[in-house]
């Protein structure tokens, strides 16, 4: 008998909680001839700026001993072309779709919600509030974005309140499972 490994965000609910993250899987059509995207609870696109971003020179990846280092600096297409040329691609891929976004300040950021809340095929979103690898301090905790700053009424749209989409400011989170047993 199959187990069910449905989980809750907010309103969203996803089959599994198994989440390519953002930064992980690209643009997530990157991945969808090798891994098999409707096995996932979702994809978490990389994150998206207003306007593309180059991100940093390199060398942006070093190789440790326990692993890896990155310093990509948020390199992306942009969320306008994000939307116009990925988003498509993803259409029927068979699991839930929810955007990175960064925004320079909190206008930018309720603007780029609002543009993916016009989006078809954009589950929910992800706000990224903190980024260390970026010159001049970019990214929400320097620019004054959190969540103290933005209320669920900068954000408000269908994205904040449709059945099955991710952000719902309203919801308490679920609490937290006791660790295993040693």
């Amino acid at each position: 008998m199959p187990c069910d490994l449905r989980v809750r965000l907010g309103s969203l609910v996803l089959q599994n909680p198994v989440l390519a993250a953002a930064g992980t899987f690209g643009y997530g059509v990157e991945f969808s001839k090798t891994v098999s995207l409707k096995q996932l609870g979702a994809v978490v696109i990389k994150t998206l700026t207003r306007n593309p971003k180059q991100g940093n020179l390199p060398p942006r990846l070093a190789e440790t001993p326990s692993g890896m280092l990155n310093a990509v600096g948020l390199q992306n297409m942009g969320i306008e072309p994000f939307v116009q040329q990925m988003l498509p691609k993803l259409k029927g891929c068979g699991t839930k779709i929810l955007v990175s976004i960064l925004g320079e300040s909190e206008q930018e950021v309720i603007e780029m919600v609002e543009c993916l809340d016009q989006a078809e095929g954009v589950d929910g979103i992800e706000l990224n509030l903190s980024c260390p690898n970026l010159k001049g301090g970019q990214g929400g905790r320097e620019t004054s974005v959190s969540r103290h700053s933005l209320t669920s009424e900068d954000c408000a749209g269908s994205v904040a309140g449709d059945e099955g989409r991710g952000y719902d400011s309203t919801s308490t989170p679920a609490p937290r499972p006791p660790p295993p047993a040693p």
